[in-house]
């Protein structure tokens, strides 16, 4: 089989896989709340609610592109772009089945971990590409959380890395 050929495959799979596992994501994640606050959660679309990701989907395609007046357009489109390309690159380390590694690399857990940190970049790109001063505070703000959750989970690679001695 050609070589680039089965790349783009994997990276076809591991874009499915990241697009269903989002779906189901955001089902059980509204299922759960809805039983946490003792009520029905999603049923108005499709047999208990299972076609509300896809009607919700459907809506944010429909909606319209507004751009602020005053915006940098480049930055400002540009940043969701920047936040899923970095999400979607972390999974390219991960190892999906025996010898099926997309990119295999010596530092395989530390690019994981900072691949993902890009996504902070795109957060303050949006926020200061709408050039309003609340939306940048609400960016600022969420780059702290981030950032402030991204410590923990290093301590937790770290200790993983020294258990496993590799970062692989």
């Amino acid at each position: 089989m050609n070589f680039y050929l089965l790349y783009f495959l994997v990276a076809i799979s591991i874009f499915g896989f990241i697009a269903t596992f989002s779906l189901v994501s955001v089902y059980a994640e509204r299922k759960i709340s809805a039983f946490i606050q003792d009520r029905l959660g999603p049923m108005e679309v499709g047999k208990y609610g299972l076609l509300q990701t896809f009607a919700d989907i459907l809506k944010l395609i429909q909606k319209e592109y507004i751009v602020p007046a005053l915006a940098d357009k480049v930055l400002f489109t540009i940043a969701p772009v920047i936040i899923f390309v970095a999400v979607y690159l972390g999974f390219v380390a991960l190892p999906w089945a025996p010898g099926l590694v997309p990119a295999n690399m010596n530092l395989g857990v530390f690019y994981v971990f900072a691949i993902i940190s890009v996504e902070a970049l795109g957060i303050l790109m949006a926020g200061w590409g709408s050039n309003n001063k609340y939306s940048l505070l609400g960016a600022v703000r969420s780059v702290a959380q981030m950032v402030s959750y991204e410590i923990p989970i290093g301590f937790v690679i770290i200790s993983a890395v020294m258990i496993s001695q590799t970062l692989d």
